[in-house]
């Protein structure tokens, strides 16, 4: 038997978890022995004395009419002399018997009850308690919930991102400019924490007394107080370290009007009172109060006389027992965690007793939202359509302002108007962070006010106080809103006129996407909501801005201003609109331009409103999987299509395909950074015979058979192909299994040109080079010649270079190509031009009367992709200059050649040598020997 102290995962077994249950939150079942032991784990560590434990080992060690000991001799040994201090001895012997199950647990809640009954007394006292509380925390009500709707907690809660550092301002103000992937990446840079660690000793071995965990509102300071009673009641949070954990809530607190003692505060029941007086009186180093919403109160703390609050058991105000509580004066030895919007972090300070830890959270991470979003979808289930950016801003201020600003000293429209005020000044001065005195000047009662964001720069000999909205897409929703409040057309006129179609100024962008939204029906409908005054005055001259902009677009090659004009019709979300803006617009280019989640469901939405989509662009823009299933039915709908996807695996075949369509031109299809097997491959090249034509084709594939080469030169045969179709190995892929790392045929005027490679190993001790090898013919490869090419070429895959097997299989595939009749030009790309290659290409020319060009590249691929100039050695070149040659067959050399008089470089590896230049030579009869002058120099790294 182990005596080591359980896991969480093997606590999660015991109790009948189940694989993969450490994620999930356990509901308490029945009463077992076992529950009931692991559930008071905490309180029995702590409860039994000496003598206890030393009569606990005595019966526990002793057997049963019928059963067995539960511990033997040598455990017994184990418990009393591995471990020094009693409550090590007791957790080894707790998690000793909790391995045993459910008779050893009982035989020791037997044995318990005799020899300590004031912990057994208590213990299934906390085991109802923690019960209760799961059944109070078990789910939550969402602010749309109607009656009898709830949730389940662990289907909405998402952990957050929490750092305990304090940013400078630099830093402050870089996160609030930041978006997207940026803002996640400036994040992910900060030091996280987590709930669990709170009260985890400090670099110099210190335990927080306190703990503030600061954020602005909504974000997950009230749902994660309720997940730390949950997971605490569920035995999967602080159980070693709170025998009980007291839940307050602010909001409530200001409800109470008589005196009142802590003990009457926190008191769920009075089934529970005697069990949380005891705790409070013999244990409360064992006690954590989560004291929710310090912001909200409506009391001033600082002012309050607490001296009149003795102990936690006489009634006294509600705000003294509180102050008495947070300055420790009473239950010095309790710990405390209290959440707080920044704008009140600073007051909570200086009230809390010491030592504290400041945390705060910043919302969630990039892999919290994709989280959060899946929780309100099933599995398999496909979001239709995301709101538009507006509305969920809408959405949000009214939440905050029903939920969140209850005892507001002025009007909401006052309100909005004021940040408005403050929000278009910061935009024009191109600014996020705002002196105290100037937003006074704006809002008279900045403390309840959600929208703005307080925190404290540490200056040389004092304190500096700053404001910030939430976020700047916040300030540029209020700049919006502000400027619908008078309808100045002339305002807004002034706005507008500082985008066109050729330059724009990107920081008012945002701005005008708000006012579009803003403009939509159903946006208005809330807006009046909340006794705002609608936009449908301007919506008309913003329609007409957005038509003019979107025939300017049409001359202009400012793919940013397309993706805004996109946004924009997005935003306005009026179909009728949109499909008249987007009724003529031929082209659709986006190239180089990376496009976000965001940027395509605002491109989806306009396709599917757009009635012809003429030609459409999609290269290099970042379309990965996700992306693709999102477009895939608006691209198979396009006369042209050029498209860029990356990232693909089987799984997104079908979306591939569906979005290829057929009888259309496909111009420009590219599938990057991918893994395909041969099923998928042959899938897409099946989407591709069934196109009126098909420009360039280039695809990552797992691995190339002789199945899906084959496959690639019937396409190529039976398929108009107006370019190439080829297909690769991707970077750092296992090779040994294929024919090949890539394979191309491509149209070069009337001839075909068929491309073979295989990529070297980069690692300095292989001597596995690449070979690259392209042949040009008049008519079509036929089947039998590409078998044969491909199955030599496999075979050199065996054998090092230096090998005396592969010279010979590389002679023996240069007779064959010899024998080829209409091969009419052969490129090679090798490392090094070597006397050995200069005399195959000699012997190649000679015998092969049809081929009239022989182009050779010193170069190298290798697993990576990366290609390297190679060297053209002075015995290569010498050879083939000097060797007798056909007149009408040319040679061109290109690569490095090296400089030095004496002992130059013959080694791939030297090629980066500063003392290697880059030459271009043609051998011919008619041309004219190029080559440049050789200098004498000394070797260095370039």
């Amino acid at each position: 038997m182990a005596t080591t102290p359980l896991d969480g995962q093997e606590i999660m077994d015991i109790l009948g978890a189940g694989e993969g249950a450490d994620n999930q939150t356990l509901a308490p079942s029945p009463p077992k022995a076992t529950d009931q032991v692991f559930n008071t784990r905490s309180e029995l560590i702590n409860g039994i004395g000496d003598a206890a434990l030393k009569a606990l080992l005595d019966g526990l060690q002793e057997p049963t009419s019928d059963m067995p000991p539960v511990i033997t001799a040598r455990e017994r040994n184990e418990v009393l002399q591995k471990h020094i201090v009693t409550e090590d001895q007791v957790t080894c012997l707790v998690d000793m018997v909790l391995k045993e199950g459910e008779r050893a647990c009982e035989r020791f809640l037997s044995l318990l009850k005799d020899k300590e009954p004031g912990v057994c007394d208590h213990s299934p006292m906390i085991f109802n308690l923690k019960d209760w509380i799961y059944s109070q925390y078990k789910t939550v009500q969402e602010y749309n919930s109607l009656p009898g709707q709830d949730v389940l907690m662990t289907d909405r809660y998402t952990d957050l991102l929490i750092v305990q550092q304090h940013r400078q301002q630099k830093e402050r103000e870089e996160e609030i400019r930041f978006r997207g992937v940026s803002l996640f990446s400036a994040r992910d840079a900060y030091q996280g924490t987590t709930v669990d660690q709170f009260f985890s000793p400090d670099d110099r071995g210190e335990v927080p007394k306190a703990v503030i965990l600061q954020g602005h509102s909504g974000h997950g300071k009230s749902f994660t107080a309720q997940k730390i009673m949950l997971d605490w009641a569920s035995g999967n949070l602080y159980q070693d370290r709170f025998e009980l954990i007291l839940h307050l809530r602010c909001k409530e607190l200001n409800q109470v009007s008589r005196e009142t003692s802590l003990v009457d505060l926190v008191n769920c029941s009075q089934t529970f009172t005697p069990l949380i007086s005891q705790k409070l009186k013999d244990s409360p180093k064992k006690v954590l109060f989560l004291i929710d919403g310090f912001d909200e109160l409506r009391f001033t703390m600082n002012e309050i006389n607490f001296s009149s609050v003795k102990d936690p058991f006489t009634p006294a105000p509600v705000e003294a027992t509180l102050s008495a509580l947070l300055k420790g004066s009473i239950l010095l030895d309790c710990f405390l965690l209290v959440t707080t919007r920044p704008t009140a972090a600073d007051t909570l300070s200086k009230l809390l007793k010491r030592p504290q830890r400041s945390t705060e959270t910043l919302g969630f991470s990039e892999k919290g939202v994709e989280e959060y979003f899946q929780s309100f979808q099933g599995e398999n289930s496909e979001v239709t359509e995301l709101e538009t950016t507006t509305s969920i801003f809408v959405d949000f201020v009214s939440i905050l302002l029903e939920h969140h600003c209850q005892h507001l000293s002025q009007p909401v429209p006052t309100l909005l108007r004021s940040l408005g005020q403050l929000a278009e000044r910061g935009m024009l001065e191109q600014r996020v962070l705002f002196e105290k005195e100037s937003v006074e000047s704006k809002i008279s009662d900045l403390a309840t006010v959600p929208f703005l964001c307080k925190f404290l720069q540490k200056k040389t000999v004092r304190k500096k106080e700053l404001y910030s909205f939430m976020h700047l897409s916040f300030q540029e929703f209020f700049t919006a809103l502000y400027y619908t409040f008078d309808q100045n057309e002339e305002k807004i006129e002034e706005l507008l006129s500082t985008i066109n179609a050729y330059e724009a100024k990107s920081h008012l962008l945002p701005v005008i996407q708000f006012l579009f939204g803003l403009s939509n029906t159903k946006v208005i409908e809330n807006l009046e909501e909340l006794e705002l005054p609608c936009v449908s005055s301007i919506r008309g001259q913003l329609e007409e801005w957005i038509l003019h902009l979107t025939e300017q677009s049409k001359s202009s090659e400012e793919t940013a201003v397309m993706v805004f004009i996109l946004h924009c019709l997005y935003e306005l979300h009026e179909e009728e609109f949109v499909r008249r803006a987007m009724g003529d617009w031929s082209k659709i280019a986006f190239d180089s331009i990376p496009l976000t989640r965001t940027d395509c469901w605002a491109l989806r939405y306009c396709l599917q409103c757009c009635p012809n989509i003429r030609s459409l662009q999609l290269t290099d823009s970042n379309i990965t999987a996700e992306k693709l299933e999102m477009l895939q039915h608006e691209l198979s709908r396009c006369e042209e299509l050029r498209l860029h996807v990356g990232q693909l695996s089987d799984a997104d075949v079908n979306d591939l395909t569906t979005a290829l369509g057929e009888g259309r031109i496909l111009s420009d299809l590219r599938v990057a950074n991918s893994s395909l097997s041969e099923e998928s491959v042959l899938q897409v090249f099946s989407a591709l015979s069934r196109q009126k034509s098909v420009g360039a084709v280039e695809m990552t594939v797992k691995t190339i058979t002789i199945t899906t080469a084959e496959r690639l030169l019937h396409l190529y045969k039976t398929t108009l192909i107006k370019d190439r179709v080829g297909m690769g190995v991707p970077k750092g892929a296992d090779r040994a299994e294929g024919l090949c790392s890539a394979l191309e045929m491509r149209r070069v005027e009337e001839d075909v040109r068929l491309w073979i490679a295989r990529y070297g190993d980069s690692s300095p001790e292989s001597e596995t080079s690449s070979l690259g090898l392209a042949l040009l013919f008049p008519s079509q490869i036929s089947d039998i010649i590409l078998r044969e090419i491909l199955h030599r070429f496999h075979q050199l895959r065996r054998f090092t270079d230096k090998s005396l097997e592969y010279s010979e299989r590389v002679n023996a595939l240069f007779s064959w190509l010899a024998s080829l009749p209409d091969l009419k030009r052969l490129e090679l790309a090798v490392s090094c031009l070597t006397e050995i290659w200069a005399t195959r290409i000699l012997k190649l020319i000679h015998s092969c009367p049809s081929l009239i060009n022989v182009c050779f590249e010193a170069a190298g691929h290798d697993t990576s992709l990366k290609k390297e100039e190679g060297l053209l050695l002075e015995e290569g070149v010498c050879l083939l200059q000097e060797a007798q040659r056909r007149p009408d067959c040319t040679i061109t050399l290109t690569g490095k050649s090296c400089c030095k008089a004496t002992e130059p470089c013959t080694e791939f590896k030297d090629a980066i040598l500063s003392c290697n230049e880059l030459q271009d030579i043609t051998l011919g009869q008619h041309s004219q020997q190029k080559k440049k002058k050789k200098k004498k120099k000394d070797c260095v790294l370039m």
